[in-house]
């Protein structure tokens, strides 16, 4: 706004080259569109159900954009993958999945072609695309609405961020108090599956021991 109203009330009588709003918001633009148009965007413009969006994917869906959502789709179904549909998948396999799925989904053919008009549904007209996804993606599909529910998704805060730094602070400790960036990354993947192993764990002896005392009762 700073930048705007300096071109317009400037004291500089120079009509050498004119300047309008939309100029300044291009250069703007422009300026940071290596920060905003990073992968996990491309994927939600990608995978938006707002009609306008889509139209606007068909007609500018090019090599980089398919590039950057394959990354994203790589790093959502990396160690610890939560997706169980495809657990034991290669990521070849994923990859090929979503893009079966997303050529479904994008020409409403498939499990969308028997209900066109959940297209027309308040949450699609009105872009709410994760809750969307959520009754009409999720269950229709093994990659495509893994991805879209999580690239979609309201802003959950810093609570994620917040539990990850706990966790690296568990391993930045004394002697580690200097690991680098990538040795970092690879402890904190460990570390975190290491704890999703004996959450299982406990769970399926809890399981047990109800299942057990049920058995004794009867």
């Amino acid at each position: 706004m700073i930048l705007i109203f300096d071109i317009y009330f400037s004291d500089s009588d120079s009509d050498e080259e004119e300047v309008n709003l939309s100029c300044v918001v291009k250069q703007s633009w422009m300026k940071r569109k290596h920060l905003l148009e990073h992968d996990f965007a491309v994927t939600s413009w990608a995978l938006s159900i707002l009609p306008e969006i889509q139209d606007d994917v068909r007609l500018n869906l090019d090599c980089d954009k398919r590039m950057a959502i394959e990354r994203v789709t790589v790093k959502l179904h990396v160690a610890p993958n939560s997706n169980s549909k495809i657990v034991n998948d290669k990521i070849d396999v994923v990859i090929d999945t979503f893009w079966k799925e997303f050529g479904h989904f994008q020409n409403k053919t498939g499990v969308y072609g028997m209900c066109p008009g959940s297209f027309l549904l308040p949450d699609a007209l009105n872009g709410n695309s994760y809750l969307w996804h959520e009754p009409y993606l999720l269950p229709y599909t093994s990659v495509l609405g893994f991805v879209g529910c999580r690239v979609t998704s309201k802003r959950l805060g810093i609570g994620l961020a917040a539990r990850s730094w706990a966790d690296i602070k568990l391993i930045k400790d004394g002697k580690r108090s200097n690991l680098g960036g990538t040795s970092l990354e690879k402890r904190t993947i460990l570390f975190n599956s290491a704890k999703l192993r004996e959450a299982n764990i406990t769970q399926m002896l809890l399981i047990m021991a109800l299942l057990n005392s049920l058995v004794m009762k009867t």
